[in-house]
């Protein structure tokens, strides 16, 4: 599989990890599916069911991520 951009390298095993509910869509997707195009972006759509909520919040502390 091709490798992933830095931001998906280090996000992704973390929402993993706290069981956060995402799929990857837009390049990246495009990309793990080997379409040959390059992005730098990645794309996610989370579930913003209540049940969810904490898992993502938990994932975000842990990469100290500020808005």
């Amino acid at each position: 599989m091709p490798s992933l951009p830095l931001a998906a390298s280090k996000l992704l095993p973390v929402f993993a990890r706290h069981a956060v509910r995402f799929i990857v869509v837009g390049g990246v997707a495009a990309v793990a599916q080997r379409a040959p195009i390059l992005t730098k972006d990645l794309d996610l759509l989370i579930d913003t069911a209540e049940d969810n909520l904490d898992a993502i919040l938990a994932a975000c502390a842990e990469l100290a991520a500020a808005y």
